[in-house]
């Protein structure tokens, strides 16, 4: 009986841990979107001035959740350029997350999460639906 609860609790704390990198996601989509509104492109919004990567610390946090504590995600820019771009929150390896699936969202407002853990979003993993 016991497990039964932990494993209930263990489920519920990663969708909660999960709906904080959905959030964290929007917040860095609208970064992204101001960017483009000072420079009229999405490059170069990674650290060093890359187009892909870790976002740079003026544009948006690296790790969520965003408060720093506990982080279970990584933040990163999967492909940017002068029209748009594919922003994704990926497990950290080991971490609580680890074997989530990565979640994804694009400049079209376009959400995936592979759900199965591939590395890739199918077709019907376009949504963070469980």
């Amino acid at each position: 009986f016991p497990t039964r609860r932990s494993s209930d609790l263990q489920r519920s704390i990663t969708r909660s841990n999960r709906a904080d990198a959905q959030a964290a996601l929007l917040g860095f989509a609208q970064a992204m979107e101001r960017r483009f509104t000072q420079n009229y492109s999405y490059e170069a919004a990674a650290a060093g001035g890359a187009d892909t990567g870790a976002p740079d610390p003026t544009v948006f946090a690296a790790q969520s959740p965003l408060d720093g504590n506990n982080p279970a995600y990584n933040l990163r820019i999967d492909a940017a350029d002068d029209i748009g771009f594919t922003i994704q929150a990926v497990p950290i390896a080991g971490g609580r997350q680890d074997g989530d699936g990565l979640l994804q969202l694009d400049s079209l407002g376009r959400r995936g999460w592979d759900a199965d853990n591939s590395g890739t979003i199918a077709t019907s993993e376009f949504t963070w639906n469980p």
